[in-house]
């Protein structure tokens, strides 16, 4: 493959990816504006949606190109592998603030 069509498939790739984002903020916010009917709630789930979108992206060009991605879970950083495997990378610290486990959209 030479250094056109490559820069070619990472622009589409990034084009991709951009409009991902945006489809997810946009769903977010009309979903945050069906269930709150308050400009704040709808702008907060569309934040949230991008957020979301995002993350699945990166996710999957990570895996199709053979990249591993980092996880979080039980107050421990994972290397996760395309195949599935995981690998231990460190303790995290303890938040400093306590998040309540529920919340409530008013």
């Amino acid at each position: 493959m030479n250094s056109t069509s490559k820069s070619k498939n990472n622009l589409d790739q990034n084009n991709e990816t951009i409009a991902t984002i945006i489809a997810g903020g946009l769903f977010g916010a009309f979903v945050g504006k069906l269930l709150t009917d308050d400009d704040e709630g709808a702008l907060l789930l569309g934040v949230l949606g991008a957020l979301v979108a995002a993350s699945q992206r990166s996710k999957e060009v990570g895996k199709n190109n053979n990249i591993p991605i980092l996880i979080a879970r039980d107050q421990k950083l994972y290397k996760l592998y395309p195949d599935g495997s995981e690998e231990f990378i460190k303790d995290l610290p303890k938040a400093k603030k306590e998040w309540a486990q529920q919340f409530e959209l008013t």
